[in-house]
């Protein structure tokens, strides 16, 4: 399995068309978007930078602990 870097984005100025300040983006989010000038230009503050497999792994976990957290129906 190819792993894939899966990066957020918080935006930091009122200055990105389309979006608010504090609002959380993806790169998908931003196709044809010079990602790298907005955040020199301090537009955008990268957030969060998991691995897709640890994605899974965290959305698995959560899973679980939901699971184990709910009572068993006979």
């Amino acid at each position: 399995m190819r792993e894939v870097t899966v990066a957020e984005y918080q935006v930091s100025s009122n200055k990105v068309a389309g979006l608010s300040f504090g609002d959380v983006v993806s790169e998908d989010d931003l196709p044809g978007v010079n990602v790298a000038a907005l955040i020199e230009g301090g537009h955008l503050v990268p957030k969060v930078l998991r691995k897709a497999a640890q994605i899974q792994a965290d959305e698995a976990a959560s899973a679980k602990a939901d699971e184990a957290e709910s009572p068993e129906e006979d």
